[in-house]
Parts: C-alpha cells; structure tokens; sequence
C-alpha cells in the first residue's frame, strides 16, 4: 500500500478518539467549567496515547493486518468496517507488547489508556452478535499461539530429520499466522471466501521477518524457525524451499492481488535465504 493510502488509515484511526471524547464528556460528573477545562487535557491524552500506536505502523515497526487486507480486497472491502479493524489491529498490536517486551511503567500506562479506548470504539462498531462471537473465538485462537510456539520449536530442536522440521516449522508458522484470521473476516463478511489463503501470505510474511530479524533475535535470545536451524547441519536453501512450498500446498490461492503477493513473498524469502 502507498505510503499516502496508509496515512489515509492512520487519520482515520487518530479521529476515532472523537468517539471516546463524547462519551467521556457525558460521564463525567462535574460543573460545567470543570468540564471544559477537563476536555482538553482528555484530548491531549488520547492524541498521544493513539499517536503511539498509529507512529509505528507509519514507521512500520509494527504490523497493520487491516492495510494488508485491504490491499488484497480493495474495492470489495466493506468500508464501514475499517474502524472497527482498525480498533482491534491496535489492540492486538499492544498485546503483543505487553507479551513481548520489558516495557517501563509510564509506557505500561499509556498502553493501558489506548487499550481501553480501543477496545471501547471496537465494540461500539459491532454490527451484530456474530461479530462479537467471532472475536471471542480470535482471542481463544490467540492464547494457544505462545504455547504452540514453544511446543512447535521444541520438537524442532529434538529432530535432525529435515522433512520433521519443515512440517514443524509450517504448523508452528501457521499457528502464528492465525493472527490474520479476524481480520480477513472483516474484509471478507460480505463474501462468501476462505481466510486461509491469508494465512498462508501471513505464514510467509513471518518467516520473512524471522529471516530480516535474525541477528537481532539471536541477541536477545530469541526463539524462532529461522534462528532454530542456524548453525544445524541443513542445506538452508531446501529448507526454506521445501517450507514455502508446503505453506502454500495448505489451500487454493485465486484472488490474483493476492496471488502475487505471496509470490512476492516467496521470491524474497528465497533472496533473503541465500544470505544466511
């Protein structure tokens, strides 16, 4: 996506606090004066504590699941829905660093205030139960992700059989990959279409980024499919061969922006490979 259609998504995402603005106007219990003095030290706080999350996706430190949808779907994507995937790509954004990282109290605090008010909008967007249901059943797919990541690396650990660690490495970046889920639901809940073919375009886009980010993980200590096979007696090249095709094996890609995207995928995953 263009870098001004991405900004398109962060404006829109940073006036949603208007939403969370109005209703705090009427629960607060105050006079009036206080009120108006109250009002901009709120908007002040939700500027940046939505600043926060939408800087990084800009700087694309963070990943924004809703743009890649989007992107695949263009005109068919139901436009009224972007807020409220917009909400959740930002609440799953701060989970994954409250899960990840050593964060500092103040940090902590301005995580909090956004996942609040997002989680506020992302409700106040429902369009009906079967919504709500779904998120439910994203949120449960999301707690077995961690213990499947451990699970998944540790049988990659205690095998040297090559067609072991490709299968596991596919189920672990499959499972990782279930993040893309909910909001391909969106994106598709006005067509009758598989989520799977994203998943599959997630998988790879993880194991690209395990591969650009390697160095920085095997410093910090941490665990992935790529840093797991670094310095095993594999040929690297029919490792990462091998798993791309299987990823790709596990469903029928026809939509044809997708198609080559994955295919993007693939040929940059292969580049990156060769470097290891």
């Amino acid at each position: 996506m263009k870098t001004n259609e991405l900004q398109k998504l962060v404006d829109n995402y940073i006036s949603t606090i208007d939403y969370n603005l109005n209703n705090i106007e009427d629960a607060i219990n105050a006079d009036e004066a206080d009120i108006n003095n109250l009002l901009p030290r709120y908007k002040e706080i939700l500027t940046t504590t939505s600043s926060n999350v939408s800087e990084r996706w800009l700087k694309r430190e963070k990943y924004l699941r809703t743009e890649f949808v989007l992107s695949v779907l263009s005109d068919k994507y139901p436009k009224q829905r972007l807020t409220l995937s917009l909400a959740i790509d930002a609440m799953i954004n701060i989970l994954d660093d409250f899960y990840d990282e050593d964060l500092p109290k103040k940090q902590k605090q301005v995580f909090l205030i956004e996942l609040l008010r997002t989680s506020s909008l992302a409700y106040s967007r429902m369009p009906n139960t079967d919504f709500v249901k779904e998120l439910g059943i994203y949120l449960d797919k999301l707690i077995t992700l961690a213990i499947a990541e451990d699970y998944f690396l540790n049988l990659i650990k205690k095998t040297n059989n090559l067609e072991k660690v490709v299968k596991y490495s596919k189920t672990l970046l499959l499972n990782r990959a279930m993040d893309i889920d909910y909001f391909a639901q969106i994106g598709l809940s006005s067509i009758e279409d598989s989520t799977m073919p994203f998943r599959i375009f997630r998988a790879l886009n993880i194991l690209k980024k395990d591969i650009l980010d390697i160095e920085r993980d095997l410093e910090a200590g941490q665990e992935t499919v790529v840093t797991n096979i670094c310095g095993r007696d594999f040929e690297k090249k029919k490792y990462f061969n091998k798993l791309s095709s299987d990823i790709l094996s596990e469903s029928k890609v026809e939509n044809i922006e997708l198609k080559k995207m994955i295919e993007n995928e693939i040929v940059e995953i292969e580049k990156l490979a060769s470097q290891l």
